[in-house]
This record gives structure tokens, sequence and C-alpha cells, in this order.
């Protein structure tokens, strides 16, 4: 089992928009791709000096190739968005977990 972890920096007056995205399209695009299932997302608790808030989304998947497919093909238009819904109010970076026990 795999997990892409998708941790958000949101600026604190930009969170409210960006909670809404997130579980409004972002997510259920995931689940709608038939690659991903059980999202979670969870509050980042780690000393920073930036003026906002880390979260992290988590969806499960059995395969490796839906997740690298993800980075190379979805990963980009989700920076567009981004970019464009949030400007530099919200960055984020993923990686991919393996379940090994």
């Amino acid at each position: 089992m795999y997990i892409l972890n998708i941790t958000f920096l949101v600026a604190t007056d930009t969170i409210g928009i960006w909670s809404e995205w997130v579980h409004g399209e972002l997510i259920p695009a995931f689940i709608a791709s038939g690659e991903f299932h059980t999202p979670q997302l969870a509050r980042v608790h780690a000393q920073t000096g930036e003026d906002g808030t880390s979260f992290a989304l988590q969806v499960h998947s059995h395969g490796l190739d839906a997740i690298n497919s993800w980075m190379n093909n979805q990963a980009p238009d989700m920076q567009q968005v981004c970019t464009g819904r949030f400007h530099e109010k919200v960055l984020f970076f993923a990686t991919t977990l393996e379940l090994i026990s």
C-alpha cells in the first residue's frame, strides 16, 4: 500500500477558501479517478516562522503507477490552480510513502 502525501503551507487569511477547494474539488477528484482512496487531512504541528498553517493531505493507492502518474501529470496542474487561485498564499510539496507494517 502506498500513500500520496501532499503537504501544504496555507496563509492564515486563506485557510477558509483553501479548505473549501480541498474538500469540494481536490479530494473528490482523487476519489473520482478510481486510483486513490481513504483521504485524510491533518494539521501539521510544527514550529515555523511562517505566517500560516501546514496541512497534510494523504490519499492511499495500491500501486506506485497511480502516484507516479499523478506526480507527472496532475501535480503541475495543481500547481497552476494553486498559483491562479491562491497566489503565493498556498505552497505545497508531494511525497510518496510506502506502508511497510
